[in-house]
């Protein structure tokens, strides 16, 4: 098993949480290289980036239509 980082990103009208986790995913890998990252997020919000080892896309969005999330 290993040790990591785990969170959800769901882009809204109001935030792009992609930017907030990819600029989150760089801090944690300039201290801890060693630990895994992996963000869930959906389908609308799909993105790669090297500092995220991990991105899992939700296959069903119950908050699609949430202004919330």
């Amino acid at each position: 098993m290993s040790k990591g980082f785990l969170w959800f990103a769901q882009n809204n009208d109001k935030t792009n949480y992609v930017e907030l986790s990819i600029k989150l995913a760089k801090s944690i890998k300039r201290f801890n290289r060693e630990n895994k990252i992996c963000v869930i997020t959906d389908e609308k919000s799909k993105f790669e980036n090297e500092a995220v080892d991990i991105v899992k896309v939700l296959k069903e969005d119950d908050s699609a239509e949430h202004t919330t999330k």
